[in-house]
């Protein structure tokens, strides 16, 4: 069973949004990933501005939330790259423009920090052992795969073990 991706539904722009870009029209967009594109395309001048307040929340809600913890926290950064070479919405993973000095922002606050990029066999094994609906099956491709998550498990438990 596969669980919507909500979280990537665009619901509407900010403010701030519509006066960086008063030339495009909104309600074209459902998904975040394809307005971003739609924005890059647009202006990629203007699009660091997006960028940036992108990013400035991300590290303000990290913060927020490892701040509500109760117990320790451990982070795992699961990435391929060190870092997006563009800020091209079209390249690089999700979550899209996190970069290592974003980490350092939050790991502070954390117990630990674990960085795990799955293994070239584990990416190469794409959705084999996944069960998703065939028309999710480009969303599918984008997610980690059974293999990555069992490395990322073998790797995330013994460290999380150590803090019960």
């Amino acid at each position: 069973m596969t669980r919507p991706q909500t979280e990537n539904r665009f619901i509407a722009p900010s403010e701030l949004l519509c006066s960086i870009y008063p030339e495009v029209d909104f309600a074209e967009f459902h998904f975040t990933r394809h307005l971003l594109n739609a924005l890059w395309t647009v202006s990629n001048t203007r699009f660091e501005l997006v960028v940036n307040e992108l990013q400035e929340a991300w590290v303000a809600r990290m913060r927020h939330l490892i701040g509500r913890m109760t117990g320790p926290c451990v982070l795992l950064w699961l990435s391929a790259y060190d870092e997006v070479p563009t800020n091209d919405p079209a390249i690089g993973s999700a979550p899209l423009f996190v970069t290592r000095r974003m980490i350092e922002q939050v790991e502070p606050m954390a117990a630990k920090l674990i960085q795990v990029s799955p293994s070239p066999h584990a990416v190469s094994e794409g959705t084999t052992g996944m069960v998703f609906p065939k028309e999710e099956r480009k969303q599918a491709t984008q997610l980690a795969g059974v293999r990555a998550h069992r490395e990322i498990a073998d790797i995330l438990v013994p460290a999380v073990r150590r803090f019960a």
